[in-house]
């Protein structure tokens, strides 16, 4: 929410998997995906519908809404799921995999 991709990118993993609708984002494009779209969401709501974690893995899946900063009268909505992972530091997690799933237009 802050709209800080830097803090987003802070907290992935090196090897993080990004699939966008189906697709895979190459891993030299992630970082500005990151960039390009943290930039200008804004109003960012989550809602979880499961999470858990375990010593070493942890899990979010729910469905979010935001609009853009560029255009604030379109309501964009989807799903997301994160999973991370506990780092060799014992008090940090990073970002492993994340699926984002924007809703069509059409099925709203």
């Amino acid at each position: 929410n802050s709209n800080d991709p830097a803090q987003v990118q802070a907290l992935t993993s090196d090897d993080v998997v990004l699939v966008v609708d189906g697709y895979e984002v190459p891993k030299d494009s992630i970082a500005g995906f990151i960039e390009d779209g943290g930039s200008v969401m804004k109003d960012l709501q989550r809602k979880s519908l499961k999470k858990g974690y375990t010593e070493t893995i942890a899990y979010d899946t729910g469905t979010y809404t935001h609009t853009y900063t560029t255009d604030t009268t379109q309501l964009h909505q989807g799903s997301y799921t994160f999973i991370w992972e506990r780092t060799n530091d014992e008090n940090e997690w990073k970002v492993t995999a994340m699926n984002i799933s924007n809703l069509r237009q059409e099925d709203n």
